[in-house]
């Protein structure tokens, strides 16, 4: 599991399994307006972007969707569709975007599952070193900070896309698995397999009637227990040393960062305005009034940059506890003592066991299992 972590980078891991910050960035980008009319794509009217396996495809849907056959674009490409002639001739934003719709509803319907590990290693190959191999975790910051942030993606879109495109690369390669013919007499034995229907009778006997009859003698009681004795071993339980990086202690640096976008007003009104006041309502369900409407948007937009701030935070300290580690491997407690170092408070999980998993603390399904497995 270390060989692993080290190779891909802990953060990474942290990222994915973090909670969504929903954001009104993808709002704000004067891209994002389809062609036709002038009309806003959160007019809210499905009908105009089809339909498809009897459903009507969501403006948000379509709008996601042309934003992630754009990054595909950047990532494949080298280079975004608009930066270029040939890119503009190559990229066709509404077929694409289709051709996504299409493949990502395919990979729902195969009920194909992408795993978080699936996701990071999806990124880890990306953003790889050519020379060494290894993951280059600067490399992936540069290209957050220096490309996404500036068209308005969010690190949770990012890794939303990539979820998308390792399902849809799974789905290529069982798509293109080679098939064979098979002779009239085999298709119909098979076809009786899967299809024939049998009719059985059952005579249910429950044991709860029977324990009555059932006389347990201490003696009895000693052998099944010595017999069944590893069925009644203690689990073998772990503690696991943590950072909380909590969004709430980097608001102020966020406020620094908001205050840099001199724009961000007009930008709120502009996003206001093309989602119409009806896209922002109270607990009660009644639209908000436009300056609480944006009061709100604002609010987002604050807790979404502590979110980054805070993830950026976590990568730097990551960072250094495997430099730390390189340097003295065998120090017991490394974590603690580089938190302190740094300023920052660490603290330890109740034990916890494969099964159960720590109660105090939000993890991947998987940590349990790779650190007890």
């Amino acid at each position: 599991m270390l060989a692993h972590i080290r190779r891909h980078q802990k953060w990474l891991l942290a990222l994915i399994a973090s909670a969504t910050i929903i954001s009104f960035v993808i709002f704000l980008d004067p891209s994002t307006g389809r062609r036709g009319g002038g009309r806003s794509i959160f007019s809210g009217r499905s009908s105009e972007y089809g339909s498809i396996t009897g459903r009507a495809i969501r403006a948000e849907e379509f709008e996601q969707m042309k934003r992630e056959a754009y990054l595909r674009f950047r990532l494949f490409y080298g280079r975004w569709p608009e930066q270029d002639e040939t890119g503009r001739q190559l990229f066709d934003p509404e077929r694409q975007t289709m051709e996504r719709i299409f493949l990502k509803e395919t990979v729902g319907e195969l009920n194909i599952q992408v795993s978080d590990e699936a996701v990071t290693d999806w990124i880890a190959s990306a953003f790889r070193d050519p020379n060494g191999g290894g993951f280059r975790m600067e490399a992936y910051q540069q290209f957050f900070e220096r490309e996404l942030r500036l068209r308005r993606y969010t690190e949770q879109d990012f890794i939303r896309f990539v979820r998308h495109e390792a399902g849809i690369e799974h789905l290529y390669a069982v798509a293109g698995l080679s098939g064979y013919l098979v002779t009239p007499r085999e298709a119909e034995a098979l076809y009786r397999q899967e299809n024939e229907q049998l009719s059985t009778e059952v005579v249910l006997l429950s044991a709860s009637n029977y324990l009555a009859s059932v006389q347990v003698t201490p003696a009895a009681l000693a052998q099944f227990y010595s017999n069944n004795m590893a069925q009644y071993r203690v689990p073998e339980r772990v503690q696991v040393s943590y950072v909380k990086f909590d969004m709430t202690n980097f608001l102020a640096e966020a406020d620094q960062l908001l205050a840099q976008t001199t724009n961000l007003t007009a930008l709120l009104e502009q996003a206001y305005k093309q989602r119409g006041p009806d896209s922002y309502k109270d607990a009660d369900g009644k639209v908000m009034p436009h300056d609480a409407a944006i009061q709100k948007m604002r609010a987002e937009e604050r807790e979404n940059a502590a979110v980054s701030v805070a993830r950026k935070k976590a990568g730097e300290f990551m960072e250094q506890l495997y430099e730390l580690y390189q340097k003295q491997p065998k120090q017991s407690d490394p974590l603690e003592k580089l938190a302190a170092a740094t300023g920052y408070q660490s603290a330890v999980t109740e034990p916890f066991t494969q099964r159960e998993g720590p109660r105090d603390l939000k993890v991947l399904e998987s940590l349990p299992k790779r650190l007890l497995g």
